[in-house]
């Protein structure tokens, strides 16, 4: 039995290894092997020797048998990735195939500019690409950030210089300028910083300008620390140097007492300042938001008409009520070429809400109540109502019911129907009242309560009644047709020279409407109807084939009469030869036959 020798696998373990890590990743070492052989193949490979203005790019290809008489392989190049997958770009190739690599260099490219680029091989007039891949370019410019100094409470000056590759700037024309992006956050200068640069230079071949330079930043707060870095664009390409940091002077920054004077829509605040002699001020005053973030927007702003002394009141009107503002003072200072706000601390307060409404019970039903609701008076729009329960701590969950409109109005009338007889009922006012003037924009209403109270039902009355009475040899009488809740007809067909006349007498307890319907049908001029309702006439002396199916009488509370006649003439009858009234209602209550007595 042979003695297992560690060493020789080890060793063996490791050239495995070797063999495998040179063979795949994203190195370049793509095999012509991995590939079937039937078809012409490019593999992209890495750069090398990148220089600010040109690369070499090692790439492999193998030509099919029948492609080996007339080839072209190169590379495809472009400073968009989009246009290589649309195999465009610019071309560089070659006819020089050692074995199966070809190298390809890359010349006249921009400083600091990133390239994509895939290799390409063309056979018989069928191309083949490899893989995209991509390098920069290395910067002709090397910037150097230098200490800032001439700092005030506006404003500094930054320092910078710069320095130009000489060996490869004589290989082109390019387009250089200097600047610094600055920032109050260092870790996202270049993301939320702001750049300023010196004044656009065209450099040629034949001039290579280094040096320092200084650039005056202003628009500064006072008492900020800014984190800065100087670069160098070119030909469109940032190159930066180190980020350094300075702290601007001091300028006593405002204050703002908490407001006073708080309405639903207005409010009062003072900002403080220190002297402000030795400054030029053009204004003083607030930004405020019901957002902190739009202060920075200085989303609305009012000014103090006070610029000199020491406390400067400021009005603040058009306020949203019961919200949040987030408010900001400052004072704007003449810098010599431009404004300057200086803010101070941001505090908050709350505008007031809408007044709570009141409310009153006018009149109280077996199934309904009418409540007059008052509210604020307020220029602004809003729908008025009364929340109903059953249960006072469900009140919360009750029905709702408003006035159809919205209103300025400070009295509403609030009618509630379908109620139960002999209940207590639990009740508040509320109004939807507008934080803004846009009555259509829902999510701008604001619901405003009142006390809960109580109201009670009464006790439904009797079932309404009527009693006929009739006045001599012939009258009215029920009549029974399935078309109508109730009917009466007159009961003198055919007799000549004849009156049915018939009083219904009846009672309300409560004011209330009378509805019924009528018909005639009789000898046209001659055999007439007539109906009164108490002294009001409802149709005088009809005839023919005529109706009205709906009539509606206001009654007040008491005691009603309906007078019937149908009076005919000394000869002739037509058509029924008589009269009716129909689906007679008092309150929306149709009676039936049997309610005649």
């Amino acid at each position: 039995m042979k003695q297992f020798n560690f060493y020789k696998w080890t060793m063996l373990s490791i050239l495995f290894a070797s063999v495998l890590c040179s063979c795949g990743g994203d190195s370049g070492a793509e095999d012509i092997d991995d590939y079937a052989t039937d078809t012409s193949i490019a593999i992209t490979g890495n750069p090398s020797e990148i220089t600010p203005v040109s690369a070499e790019i090692v790439c492999k290809a193998n030509i099919t048998q029948g492609g080996s008489a007339s080839f072209e392989i190169g590379v495809l190049y472009s400073t968009d990735s989009e246009a290589l997958n649309d195999f465009k770009g610019k071309k560089a190739s070659t006819k020089n195939l050692v074995g199966n690599a070809y190298k390809i260099t890359l010349s006249s490219l921009q400083p600091n500019t990133t390239y994509y680029y895939r290799s390409y091989v063309t056979t018989g007039g069928v191309n083949n690409y490899g893989k995209i891949k991509n390098f920069t370019t290395q910067s002709v410019a090397s910037p150097n950030t230098l200490q800032a100094d001439t700092i005030t409470a506006f404003s500094a000056y930054l320092h910078g210089t710069r320095e130009i590759t000489k060996e490869y700037a004589s290989e082109i024309g390019f387009s250089c300028y200097d600047g610094f992006v600055i920032s109050d956050r260092k870790d996202s200068i270049e993301y939320k910083g702001w750049f300023v640069s010196t004044d656009s230079y065209n450099y040629s071949y034949k001039s290579f300008p280094n040096g320092n330079y200084r650039i005056i930043v202003t628009g500064l707060q006072p008492q900020c620390v800014y984190y800065y870095k100087a670069f160098s664009k070119i030909n469109g390409g940032y190159t930066y140097g180190t980020v350094k940091s300075f702290t601007t002077g001091e300028f006593d920054k405002p204050t703002i007492s908490f407001p006073t004077d708080i309405t639903i829509t207005s409010a009062s605040v003072t900002v403080g300042t220190n002297n402000l002699s030795n400054y030029t001020v053009s204004s003083i005053g607030v930004n405020y938001a019901t957002d902190a973030t739009k202060l920075e927007k200085s989303y609305n702003t009012s000014t103090s008409n006070m610029i000199s002394g020491t406390q400067h009141p400021v009005s603040l009107s058009g306020l949203i009520p019961n919200t949040t503002y987030y408010i900001r003072p400052f004072v704007s200072v003449n810098t010599g070429n431009q404004t300057q706000k200086v803010y101070g601390e941001t505090i908050t307060f709350k505008t007031a809400n809408f007044p709570a409404p009141t409310s009153n019970v006018n009149e109280v039903t077996y199934n309904g109540v009418s409540i007059t609701v008052n509210t604020p008076q307020t220029s602004l729009y809003k729908k008025v109502g009364v929340q109903y329960s059953l249960k006072k701590d469900d009140i919360n969950n009750g029905v709702i019911v408003y006035n159809s409109n919205y209103t300025t109005e400070t009295s509403s009338i609030i009618s509630i129907t379908g109620l139960s007889e002999q209940t207590t009922y639990y009740y508040r006012p509320v109004y939807y009242a507008l934080k803004g003037s846009n009555y259509y924009d829902n999510e701008r209403y604001d619901i405003v309560y009142g006390d809960v109270k109580t109201f009670v039902t009464t006790k439904a009355p009797p079932r309404q009644t009527m009693t006929i009475t009739t006045a001599g040899t012939y009258g009215w009488e029920t009549y029974n047709n399935t078309s109508y809740s109730n009917c009466l007809r007159s009961n003198n067909m055919g007799v000549a020279s004849s009156t049915a006349r018939s009083i219904l007498s009846f009672t309300v307890n409560q004011a209330t409407d009378l509805t019924f319907g009528y018909k005639v049908s009789s000898e046209s001029g001659y055999d007439k109807m007539t109906i009164k309702v108490d002294n009001s006439t409802i149709c005088n002396g009809i005839s023919g084939s005529t109706y009205k199916s709906s009539n509606s009488i206001s009654l007040a509370k008491g005691d009603h009469t309906i007078t019937l006649e149908y009076t005919k003439n000394n000869s002739g009858n037509s058509n029924h030869d008589c009269g009716y009234i129909y689906n007679i209602a008092v309150n929306g209550e149709l009676l039936s036959n049997d309610d005649f007595k």
